[in-house]
């Protein structure tokens, strides 16, 4: 049975993910370059504090909760390793004077951060749903 505590991580990982996702609004909302260049500093910094809470409070409970656990964990890791490259590369941008190029690197960083969000809600926050299917062997 998945316990309560479970269920309030995966809320609070939903939540975060909409932290992150009202961040791309505020870039898809930019008007100007140093406005995108802002928008995006403010998206990194978020996407960063979630990739710790994931791994300081979602990869323990993941690495136990099933058989899959570890393979769930294998995936974050390697989806973490991807963003924190795209982050560095992105970031390493915005310390130039921004320009209207900025858009065509923050866009597809954007969209695959979207991806990821959908992809990890479907195939690794469900782990933690309640209503899960148990199947008891008796005797």
């Amino acid at each position: 049975m998945i316990d309560a505590s479970n269920e309030e991580l995966h809320r609070q990982m939903l939540d975060e993910h909409m932290e992150l996702r009202l961040a791309i609004l505020h870039i898809r909302e930019a008007t100007t370059p140093a406005a995108l260049a802002a928008a995006a500093v403010l998206l990194l910094d978020r996407l960063a504090a979630h990739i710790d809470s994931e791994e300081r409070a979602l990869e323990p409970v993941l690495a136990t909760i099933d058989a899959w656990g570890a393979e769930r964990v294998r995936r974050l890791r390697q989806e973490h390793v991807a963003q924190r490259r795209d982050a560095e590369r992105l970031r390493a941008e915005l310390a130039t004077p921004p320009d209207r190029s900025l858009a065509w690197d923050v866009q597809p960083f954007v969209e695959a951060l979207l991806a990821d969000m959908a992809a990890e809600e479907r195939e690794l926050l469900c782990a933690l749903r309640d209503d899960t299917i148990t199947v008891e062997f008796g005797g």
